[in-house]
């Protein structure tokens, strides 16, 4: 069966049947992580990560995304951008990582799979600790 939306159908209309091949090919790219804030790299502070994806998803769970391999406490989303919220790490490095099992696609027909291994999909920071040290008498 043929499905056919109305932009692609105005689209088509507008453009002339030889477009057709394109107009209805089936998207195949999977999403990506397009931002991530703060940028990686060292912090004095991170209880916070925002990602955005490079289109709409869906599958985002709390357990989707670790941080030196314990889970988030909370998460929010915004569009395609997704705020978690988890408990400071030690000071060193933070690695940011995705549940091997996770199951983020986005809403293609058929959905295309995040792929948490993909280059830029982990980050890193390190965290430092920006406070003089004292002397204690």
């Amino acid at each position: 069966m043929l499905k056919l939306t109305i932009c692609r159908w105005f689209a088509l209309c507008a453009v002339g049947w030889a477009a057709m091949p394109s107009l209805l090919a089936a998207d195949t790219t999977p999403p990506i992580l397009i931002q991530v804030s703060p940028t990686p790299g060292v912090a004095t502070n991170l209880s916070r990560v925002s990602v955005t994806f490079s289109e709409p998803v869906t599958g985002v769970l709390l357990s989707s995304l670790r941080v030196n391999d314990v889970g988030c406490q909370s998460f929010s989303q915004s569009g395609t951008t997704y705020t978690f919220t988890f408990a400071q790490p030690a000071f060193g490095p933070a690695q940011f990582t995705w549940d091997p099992a996770v199951a983020i696609f986005d809403l293609a027909s058929p959905p295309n799979r995040f792929d948490p291994f993909r280059e830029k999909a982990t980050f890193f920071y390190e965290l430092v600790d920006a406070s003089a040290p004292v002397v204690a008498e």
